[in-house]
């Protein structure tokens, strides 16, 4: 069994107020789902897609691609994929809206794949208001909070969840058990935490040595900062 690759582009993107839908944006003469795939293939890791009916026949070149019928969260865009796939080793998730992610931490975090259940990919970033920030609670234990809900004394810490990650085979029956959060009308990854909290699986966080390529692009501003640190980078 192998490691397979997962691309989760099933975002609205609203935020983003583009003419396109968010994964077709072009930056660097590619759009961000080309990025992602690209991307997956320089690792030679299988390319699985998850995403809307109104774009699946839009991504060319690509046979396994999933439909999510409606955007319920990243969460359940996970669960369409692995209730497609049953037999692989580890699966490495990563979000459209993050292929920029540098290959060498991607290399770093494929590298522990069997030395943890479950790796996170975090980064450093100041004044997070977006991505969840990863925490060990007074168990010693892993859970991830949003940046609005985190305390004076939390809010200092910089540990920021990229969006990506790779789970054994193991593990991935606790995806399955996550459930809608009806405040956001979604089921949400970051849920995999709380399931496994009382639980004898391995975690293990791996902060980026590229921080910043991992914001995700959500509005102008991000894909503003995304451009100059690219160019900043010379990639």
């Amino acid at each position: 069994m192998k490691t397979k690759g997962v691309i989760l582009a099933g975002g609205k993107g609203e935020r983003l107020k583009t003419k396109n839908e968010k994964i077709f944006t072009i930056i660097k003469n590619k759009t961000l789902i080309d990025h992602a795939i690209h991307k997956l293939k320089l690792l030679e890791l299988e390319v699985n897609i998850v995403t809307r009916p109104d774009l699946k026949d839009k991504i060319k070149n690509e046979k396994n691609i999933y439909v999510q019928k409606k955007p319920m969260g990243t969460g359940h865009a996970l669960n369409i994929f692995l209730k497609n796939n049953l037999y692989f080793k580890n699966c490495l998730v990563i979000n459209s809206d993050t292929p920029f992610i540098h290959k060498n931490d991607l290399m770093r975090v494929l590298s522990q794949r069997d030395k943890a259940d479950l790796i996170l990919l975090s980064y450093k970033y100041e004044n997070n208001n977006s991505n969840g920030v990863i925490l060990k609670d007074s168990q010693k234990k892993y859970i991830i909070k949003e940046f609005i809900h985190l305390d004076k004394n939390e809010k200092k810490n910089d540990n920021c969840f990229s969006g990506i990650f790779l789970f054994n085979k193991k593990i991935s029956k606790e995806f399955l058990k996550i459930k809608k959060d009806f405040k956001k009308n979604e089921y949400l990854i970051t849920d995999i935490l709380k399931i496994i909290y009382n639980k004898k699986y391995k975690v293990k966080i791996l902060k980026s040595r590229y921080p910043e390529l991992c914001q995700g692009i959500n509005t102008k501003k991000d894909m503003l900062l995304i451009k100059k640190n690219l160019k900043k980078m010379n990639l």
